[in-house]
């Protein structure tokens, strides 16, 4: 659809220009519509570029800039100093008990969150870099829209299914494939997070 919806705009928009004079030259222009391997190439790479840039959630999306000066201009603050890979840390509370402090379980919903500013001094990490975790509404949800693979979370089933069908196809067979698969995974996620 979203194909089609394109074809039609970029149709329309040919016409209005082979209507146009400019500087006393007359303009052609045509539609030509991208091959079929251009359009799995160009959905290949957005869901790359997607994993690393964006993190979303029922009521959150996050869009930041990586590191890498091919992909990004340079930061014009100091913020990735401050927060992990440059994305906002999911909210989560904190409560002391015995003599630390600790993150208590999901299922704990009368808790309160601890501000940004204590999450980051205290420097304790939730398993989980998933900002709906605390929310009563989809904590049931959470499982079924992670990835298995990357574990990464998406607020619907749809956009896991995209993400897994373009980066995580069916794994081959040979096992020392497998394990190149893997390494090869393994990879550009370490790089993706330096």
């Amino acid at each position: 659809m979203e194909i089609q919806n394109f074809q039609f705009a970029g149709e329309a928009l040919a016409d209005v220009w082979n209507k146009m004079v400019i500087d006393g030259h007359e303009v052609y222009a045509e539609y030509i519509p991208p091959s079929k391997e251009t359009v799995e190439a160009s959905v290949s790479s957005s869901q790359e570029w997607y994993c690393c840039h964006v993190r979303e959630s029922q009521y959150l999306l996050q869009i930041v800039k990586c590191r890498d000066s091919n992909c990004c201009s340079l930061y014009r603050s100091n913020l990735q100093s401050i927060l992990y890979n440059g994305f906002m840390i999911p909210p989560y509370p904190l409560i002391q008990e015995n003599s630390s402090i600790i993150i208590p379980p999901s299922t704990d919903i009368n808790v309160k969150f601890a501000p940004l500013l204590t999450r980051l001094a205290v420097n304790i990490q939730p398993s989980s870099q998933i900002y709906d975790l605390y929310c009563p509404s989809i904590v049931q949800e959470i499982q079924n829209r992670t990835c298995s693979f990357c574990k990464l979370y998406f607020a619907s089933k749809k956009n896991l299914q995209t993400h897994q069908k373009v980066l995580h196809p069916k794994i081959p067979v040979d096992s020392a494939r497998v394990r190149s698969y893997y390494k090869a995974i393994y990879r550009r996620e370490k790089e993706a997070s330096i």
